[in-house]
């Protein structure tokens, strides 16, 4: 379902000579300023591409011994000369397709597409082999939002690191000592030369790359910090410079219209306490920009849908789902590409009333709804949902007494057990919560 058209993206909006692309033509949209692409093959012709200091078919194991021993060797090399060095590397364009019965080819957001150039620019491997590129100077589009989490890109470039390397080497792999080398060793780069710190910089990420860009290793586990730092990533990427045009409703005045997300955390124990699988079929009803709907299909493989009303909003997640699919590509994760986001309202959506019969799990965020609103969308769940199903909701469909020690209550052919959430489980408190998961009973 193509988005609608007169929304423009934040960070494709400033081209020389051009106009602004559209995101209603998913197939124009191309990064700017990038130097890789999704294509191995066009990975093989990266200029910069790290060499591997053993043979071409050793083995990791001993890939990584001769590389770790090469990139202490350079960091402890790392001069702080006192000259600063103005000169901006010019950046490699390439086209970026990958063959897949996707929406539209998966064009790569790299981070640098968010920032100007700078000297120091540095392509990073991810387990796929393909590379993304990090630049350090200004941010292109800064936005001053409590919901534009952007991510500093040298601090996103040593996390990824650490993260990558974590899954190399495991957890008690040389990853800490690097990452606070590298750390150490940023610290003096405005005063670098470009045949200085700057190229020895540029070489010790090299060295990195063989052991995060080794295609033999496994991929990473989706452990929590993993899945937290990969959707920040795509926050980064995509949501943040569009936090403003997110925010603003058609209905400003409703409380319906009000955003919220709820914490790759918090969502990774509701799958898991839903029973959520490869099997099932997932709907998150007013789904914003997609994420719930993307990490089911990362977490569990399963069927995903999500609809959303507000159609600068549904816009804004076609593009995060192009991305999403793009950037776990890059890691080398496999995922259910069947994700579907609608948009519309899904009190009268045809799509929802036929999708019902057959969903497993249902995710609604009813924090703001009016009551007239629940009562609705209750009737339809009761209506439409099979016997089993799990509707997650942040307040209860049915009118129960706030606190109590009764945790499980049966109320009318439904089974609803009240549970609480973790500080930081979601955006719009840091503090603690409660939640509902309710059960369709046969009646």
């Amino acid at each position: 379902m193509s988005a609608p058209h007169g929304y423009s993206l934040r960070p494709f909006i400033k081209r020389p000579n051009s106009h602004p692309f559209k995101i209603g033509d998913a197939k124009r949209i191309k990064p700017r300023n990038t130097s890789s692409s999704l294509s191995p093959e066009a990975n093989e012709g990266l200029s910069n591409a790290p060499s591997d200091p053993t043979s071409a078919n050793a083995s990791p194991a001993s890939t990584e011994d001769g590389t770790l021993q090469r990139l202490r060797e350079l960091i402890s090399s790392m001069p702080v000369p006192a000259t600063k060095n103005s000169t901006l590397r010019t950046r490699k364009l390439a086209s970026k397709t990958r063959s897949r019965n996707v929406l539209a080819p998966l064009e790569l957001h790299h981070s640098a597409d968010n920032h100007d150039a700078s000297p120091h620019d540095v392509d990073l491997r991810y387990p796929s082999g393909l590379a993304e590129r990090f630049a350090f100077a200004r941010r292109t589009y800064k936005k001053d939002h409590r919901y534009a989490r952007q991510l500093d890109p040298f601090v996103d470039l040593v996390h990824t690191i650490s993260v990558l390397l974590e899954s190399t080497l495991g957890p008690k792999g040389p990853q800490v000592q690097i990452c606070s080398a590298l750390r150490q060793a940023w610290l003096g780069h405005e005063n670098w030369s470009a045949g200085g710190g700057t190229q020895t910089f540029k070489d010790t990420i090299e060295a990195v790359n063989v052991l995060t860009g080794h295609q033999g290793h496994k991929r990473p586990e989706l452990t929590p910090d993993f899945l937290e730092h990969f959707f920040d990533q795509l926050h980064d990427r995509v949501i943040a410079d569009n936090c403003t045009d997110l925010l603003h409703r058609s209905n400003a005045k409703s409380t319906e219209n009000v955003y919220g997300e709820l914490r790759p955390k918090f969502l990774s124990r509701i799958f898991k306490d839903v029973g959520l699988d490869s099997k099932s079929v997932y709907l998150d009803l007013g789904c914003g920009v997609g994420q719930t709907a993307m990490q089911a299909s990362l977490e569990t493989q399963c069927e995903a849908h999500g609809i959303e009303r507000e159609r600068k909003v549904h816009a804004l997640a076609q593009f995060h789902l192009t991305q999403f699919r793009a950037r776990a590509e890059l890691y080398g994760l496999p995922y259910n590409s069947h994700v579907v986001l609608r948009q519309g309202d899904f009190l009268t959506s045809r799509f929802v009333r036929d999708l019902l019969p057959v969903v497993d799990v249902v995710l609604l965020n009813n924090l703001k709804l009016d009551s007239e609103t629940d009562i609705k969308v209750c009737g339809m769940l009761e209506e439409g949902l099979k016997d089993g199903a799990r509707v997650v909701s942040t307040r209860s469909l049915k009118r129960l007494k706030r606190g109590g020690n009764v945790r499980v209550r049966m109320v009318d052919g439904w089974r609803v057990e009240r549970l609480h959430y973790e500080a930081e489980s979601v955006s719009w408190t840091d503090s603690e919560g409660e939640y509902f998961v309710q059960i369709r009973l046969q009646e």
